[in-house]
């Protein structure tokens, strides 16, 4: 598994301008954006080995995620169609 950090930047930056050249369009909106490419599974053994301890992915969807009730939960659907949680063993 390596994450490429300058391209994720790369990505960001773009991401990024593309904001920017809209200009006060954008104004009070939040936008979510975030680089890199991981699975659930290669997120969870990443922060497995970072821990020291067991980490597994669960598949949790989007209905659910939603039903969370923290600001921006409802935004994560436009990311994908079935959101993704890390729980600790």
């Amino acid at each position: 598994m390596t994450l490429n950090l300058r391209r994720s930047a790369e990505d960001i930056g773009k991401c990024a301008y593309g904001i920017f050249k809209k200009g006060s369009e954008m104004i009070g909106k939040r936008i979510g954006i975030a680089g890199g490419k991981l699975t659930g599974n290669e997120m969870a053994r990443a922060l497995s080995k970072a821990l020291r301890e067991p980490v597994v992915y669960n598949k949790v969807p989007a209905a659910v995620y939603r039903s969370f009730g923290f600001p921006g939960a409802d935004d994560w659907e436009t990311c994908s169609s079935s959101m993704t949680s890390l729980k600790k063993n």
